[in-house]
């Protein structure tokens, strides 16, 4: 979002959300853009005001993105505010779900759920260097995106009420398949993180991610702020700088 100074310029502020909705058993919800088809992302978003809290940032980013309406408050679980939990054992592995996707259906009401749905905190900022030729967005002097990382959870898989002018379809897709399609590296850490924190890590793995011998896909616990290389600001700009072509996944 854009916010517009005393003299009436509009630029973006630095702050941003990714908010990654997850069903209990590891689906993850990914969207692909409309402005670079093939390119696929959790839910992101700048805060419309300097003041916006994030929460409130990432609720709204929800709605605005998927129809999906956030409870009052946020859920701070102790998992996440008190560091990682013992990673849980599976002893059986899920059958492989083909993502459910859909082109965008634009509407006026938000998406049933059958459940009340509460924002996760999971106290995480990730710091980006804005790549100088989308710096102009921004005000004089800025150079870098801090990034707050929320989790949403929802019953089952579901559909979604896409924004067309943002994204064409999303997907449902397993936690390790979820992570590996993601173009933004935090979008695929921050899966990454969630799947060990709840224990997703013991189920199966798509036949695209590294091969049995190669070891557990990894998954990142490290809270915090800390800087990221290799991307830019989320939910705006691609993740490499070469810009590549889109490609369809």
């Amino acid at each position: 979002m854009r916010w517009r100074t005393a003299s009436g310029k509009s630029l973006k502020i630095p702050v941003s959300v990714l908010v990654v909705i997850h069903t209990p058993d590891g689906q993850i919800l990914l969207l692909e853009r409309a402005d670079r088809p093939g390119f696929w992302q959790s839910v992101t978003g700048s805060l419309d005001a300097p003041d916006e809290p994030p929460a409130l940032a990432a609720a709204r980013e929800v709605f605005e993105e998927t129809g999906l309406r956030v409870g009052e408050g946020i859920e701070v679980a102790a998992e996440f505010a008190a560091g990682e939990p013992a990673l849980s054992g599976h002893d059986s592995v899920p059958e492989a779900a083909s993502p459910v996707k859909t082109t965008a259906t634009p509407a006026a009401s938000g998406v049933a759920t059958g459940g009340h749905l509460l924002l996760q905190d999971l106290h995480i900022q990730n710091r980006y260097e804005i790549f100088a030729h989308w710096r102009h967005r921004y005000g004089p002097g800025v150079t870098h995106n801090t990034e707050h990382v929320f989790a949403l959870p929802v019953p089952a898989p579901c559909a979604v009420r896409l924004a067309p002018r943002e994204h064409l379809a999303f997907a449902w897709l397993p936690w390790a398949e979820a992570a590996a399609r993601c173009f933004s590296p935090s979008n695929a850490e921050a899966i990454r993180l969630l799947a060990g924190r709840l224990g997703w890590c013991g189920r199966a793995v798509p036949a695209d991610d590294p091969a049995p011998d190669a070891g557990p896909v990894p998954c990142c616990s490290t809270p915090g702020v800390r800087p990221v290389s290799g991307c830019s600001v989320p939910g705006d700009d691609p993740a490499t700088p070469a810009d590549p072509a889109p490609r369809r996944p």
